[in-house]
């Protein structure tokens, strides 16, 4: 398998650590998840549409993790929308898609959570919109 670690924050980073995985990193690459023409760095060869994709898997960890921040739509563009455009990307290159959530936000899930049967410990937009990027 061909993994690559989206992020190099804390989670990211001790992934790639402990794993020897590749990484691609919003500041050294330019990887940004509210713009989605920097997916490409996912694929061989990003200047052309017709590519095989340079990853079979993709584990992401960038997410907007300022807890108290309260600011919606930056919480919004990233770890709701962004995680969107990334599932539909990978998705459509047959790109396996894994996404890591903090359990900070969880409270006794089990399963498929959905807005309606998983209390939310806190009640911020950094808690709301990593929800919904779960439940995508």
């Amino acid at each position: 398998m061909n993994i690559v670690v989206l992020g190099d924050g804390l989670l990211g980073s001790e992934l790639v650590n402990q794993s020897g995985w590749s990484t691609i990193s919003r500041k050294r690459n330019g990887f940004d998840l509210t713009d989605s023409s920097t997916f490409s760095l996912l694929l061989n060869n990003p200047d052309t549409i017709s590519v095989n994709p340079k990853f079979n898997t993709v584990v992401n960890c960038i997410a907007n993790t300022d807890t108290y921040s309260k600011d919606r739509q930056a919480h919004w563009d990233v770890n709701y929308r962004g995680v969107v455009e990334l599932t539909d990307f990978c998705s459509s290159w047959g790109i396996k898609l894994v996404h890591i959530s903090s359990d900070y936000v969880y409270a006794n899930s089990s399963g498929i959570p959905t807005e309606q049967d998983v209390p939310v410990h806190q009640e911020t937009y950094y808690a709301y919109t990593k929800l919904l990027g779960r439940v995508r």
